[in-house]
């Protein structure tokens, strides 16, 4: 089952919930859904007005056709592909969870007070070997990284959340432009 602690889901430097539909706040306009499983949409429905829901294209039809949301709410993303999201750079990655599951890589931008780039893993998705290479691949010689894995576990004294820290680069690259009105 997927935590509900809401300091996990929140993406340093950012106004980015991920998997955080059940802590609405008005200092949020931009949602990440890693997959479709009920444990990660807590607090989404059909009424959900909060923000902007980016997901995947599998994703995104279950949310529009199943749950009934809006589809102006709904932004689909294609794995692999970098899009730049009120300044950070947003890869989604093949989690290979469940069909449509992904993780997020967020690079803020630097600055002063800029937080360290962050990988967003819903349901476990860095703890398989396919994961972690997809993960690593993407996420190779950007700096210090954060990485997040919302497991489930259930196991007393095992952190919600995996704090990883290592060089790693990124795949150069363009990509999509979303402003902050989005």
């Amino acid at each position: 089952m997927a935590s509900q602690v809401e300091d996990i889901k929140w993406i340093p430097g950012t106004d980015f919930l991920v998997d955080g539909f059940n802590f609405k706040s008005p200092r949020c306009s931009h949602y990440f859904l890693t997959h479709f499983h009920s444990d990660h949409t807590v607090g989404l429905n059909r009424g959900f007005k909060g923000g902007v829901i980016y997901c995947s294209h599998v994703t995104a039809r279950l949310l529009v056709h199943d749950m009934g949301l809006r589809p102006q709410l709904v932004r689909p993303l294609d794995v692999g592909r970098p899009v730049v999201i009120s300044g950070v750079r947003v890869t989604p990655l093949d989690a290979n969870h469940c069909p449509g599951s992904l993780m997020f890589l967020f690079e803020v931008p630097t600055g002063p007070h800029a937080a360290a780039p962050a990988l967003a893993a819903g349901a476990g998705a860095a703890t398989g070997a396919k994961q972690a290479e997809a993960a690593g691949s993407a996420a190779a010689g950007v700096g210090r990284e954060a990485a997040g894995g919302d497991t489930g576990c259930c196991a007393p004294g095992t952190p919600p959340r995996v704090a990883m820290h290592g060089g790693c680069s990124v795949p150069g690259g363009g990509g999509e432009q979303h402003g902050a009105s989005e």
